[in-house]
């Protein structure tokens, strides 16, 4: 190891410890007014001790400000209390000088002669720059932290946005192939025709999922044809006379979606709307974009599952927390429970633009 690393090592060690950091003020301070209070051109042992004395007041004021003003006023947002610890700390260290030098220093030094240089406004202005810049100093050195603890908690924020959407959307691919593999299961029961041509649209949809999905976000066009195959497999096993109908009309299908991402919407209606009655039943879905707006909307009959009378699941949940950390104020979602019929509209910007929409509108 070589000098110079040996001095670099030293100097990043103990930089940024917080006496150095005083030691380092203060010595720069005294040089400073050393070279200003010295008589000649080189300074005797007298200026030395002037300015030492000197720097009793300026120590008082700079560190009764820094405690009483900032840690305790200040941090309590008592702004009138520190304003008033500020200006009383600059007079009264402006007073102590004065009183040192005219009274106390000949008790102290009598072999010396002292007076003071400078009358008390002086005085004061030399307080006021000292308490001014630490009180500056301390303050940028706090923003400092506060802003490092402010990236440091987005950081991990972010983090645990990504294993919560990992986790919602691990929720959502086991669920979609349950009840995938319980239609194919009901046709081949029934013998169904319809059963290979099942697997073959199921086939393709779970390599979408398994391959395409990992992305955080994915082509629109994809997710489209994916949600498209979801409604022929739902086709397969519904009654013929129930409507079922998926209208496109986009603009522009080069746009990024957050993959699954209307899934659980899709199968929502045909859980607890389609399969959940035997009388008129439908689905109705529309995908529309306006520029880079993607207009979606739902609905359905409202039916009873089975296994879940009057509720709709944790699907709809699930995709509200999604929409809340992929795209917080980019969308605005309205569900419409009233009636007989179960709506959804949603509204998404799909780019970077802040269009300020957002929350959800849950009617009764």
């Amino acid at each position: 190891m070589t000098y110079s690393s040996v001095i670099t090592n030293i100097v990043v060690f103990i930089l940024p410890k917080r006496w150095f950091q005083h030691f380092a003020f203060w010595a720069v301070s005294f040089y400073v007014l050393l070279n200003i209070f010295k008589l000649g051109d080189t300074p005797t042992s007298i200026d030395y001790i002037y300015t030492g004395i000197f720097h009793t007041s300026l120590v008082l004021s700079v560190y009764a400000n820094l405690w009483l003003g900032i840690t305790i006023f200040l941090k309590k947002r008592s702004y009138n209390s520190a304003m008033s610890v500020f200006t009383g700390t600059i007079v009264l260290a402006a007073f102590v000088n004065n009183l040192i030098f005219e009274r106390i220093v000949d008790y102290i030094l009598p072999g010396y002669y002292f007076i003071s240089y400078y009358d008390f406004i002086d005085l004061i202005k030399f307080h006021l720059v000292y308490v001014s810049i630490s009180t500056l100093l301390k303050l940028s050195k706090s923003w400092f932290k506060l802003a490092e603890a402010e990236k440091l908690i987005a950081v991990s924020q972010q983090e645990k946005n990504k294993a919560e959407l990992e986790a919602l959307k691990s929720q959502i691919n086991p669920h979609f192939l349950f009840n995938s593999l319980n239609n194919i299961h009901a046709l081949s029961r029934q013998a169904s025709p319809k059963t290979s041509k099942s697997i073959l649209v199921l086939s393709e949809m779970m390599r979408y999922v398994l391959y395409e999905t990992k992305a955080d976000y994915v082509k629109l066009s994809a997710e489209i044809q994916f949600l498209n195959n979801f409604v022929e497999l739902q086709k397969l096993r519904i009654d013929e006379r129930s409507e079922i109908k998926l209208d496109v009309d986009l603009e522009n299908d080069k746009l990024n979606i957050a993959p699954l991402i209307l899934l659980p919407f899709f199968e929502n209606s045909f859980k607890h709307g389609v399969k959940g009655n035997t009388g008129n039943t439908f689905a109705r879905f529309e995908l529309k974009n306006k520029g880079n707006e993607l207009l979606f909307f739902a609905e359905n009959n409202k039916g009873k599952s089975k296994d879940e009378e009057g509720s709709h699941g944790i699907g709809l949940a699930n995709v509200i927390r999604r929409l809340d950390i992929l795209y917080s104020d980019k969308y605005k979602l309205d569900i419409v429970d009233e009636g007989e019929v179960f709506q959804i509209n949603l509204k998404l910007v799909l780019d970077e633009q802040n269009q300020n929409i957002r929350k959800v509108y849950y009617r009764r």
